[in-house]
């Protein structure tokens, strides 16, 4: 994967749309997760975010987030009352559009 050009203040770096839709993608499921939406939606996010599929890896590097990052982040979460759903919801590696 080439190197990617750090962005300067006020510039999106080279691909920095695509980075951006993708950042807003991870924000999404964050929002939903949050109470953002419906139920299902919500234990779809909070699943897809605590998860480890290929897929939240992918979406976080185009989005430039480390998982690792987020995961600690979702923790932090987690020991304030956040949880996942419990079986029944995982829809593996789909990211819902809203």
């Amino acid at each position: 994967m080439p190197a990617r050009a750090a962005p300067t203040p006020g510039r999106l770096a080279p691909g920095g749309s695509e980075r951006a839709l993708w950042v807003a993608v991870v924000h999404r499921a964050l929002h939903d997760s949050l109470g953002g939406a419906d139920r299902r939606d919500r234990e779809h996010a909070r699943d897809w975010l605590s998860g480890t599929t290929s897929d939240l890896r992918v979406v976080c590097d185009l989005a430039g987030i480390d998982v690792g990052f987020l995961h600690k982040r979702i923790a932090g979460l987690q020991a304030r009352g956040w949880r996942p759903p419990r079986g029944g919801t995982r829809r593996r590696g789909i990211v819902r559009e809203g």
